[in-house]
């Protein structure tokens, strides 16, 4: 059986526990054993139809890794161009004449969101 967690990417299981319909108490699983851990859930080998699975995870991008180091520099650098544009002391310094003066792009730009597409929330139905 494939037990597909409401969060994902999972970075870490704590603990699988397994109860049947006729035990009394909960059995604890062996990572390789009883599950394999994937990236969307748990595949599950030695359970029955109607068991109880509990499962404790840790899920979402792995801060320990540098895979999050260009997602913060993506964030932080649409943070800077709306911090300059919306800023109260930067309105002050600006010239508010109008002219036909590009805009200054805020939010994210096309080429931040593709570099950080691989992190975005895929649902597996």
């Amino acid at each position: 059986y494939v037990v597909y967690t409401r969060q994902t990417p999972i970075v870490s299981v704590a603990s699988v526990t397994v109860q049947g319909q006729t035990d009394s108490s909960a059995t604890t699983q062996t990572v390789g054993n009883d599950y394999v851990v994937r990236r969307y859930g748990i595949d599950m080998f030695r359970v029955n139809d109607n068991d109880k699975i509990v499962i404790n995870y840790t899920a979402g991008l792995d801060s320990t890794a540098d895979n999050t180091s260009a997602l913060k520099l993506v964030i932080l650098r649409a943070a800077s161009r709306e911090v300059q544009n919306l800023h109260d002391d930067v309105v002050g310094m600006k010239d508010l004449t109008t002219r036909n003066v590009a805009p200054v792009e805020t939010g994210f730009t096309p080429e931040e969101l593709n570099s950080v597409k691989r992190w975005r929330r895929v649902r597996v139905a």
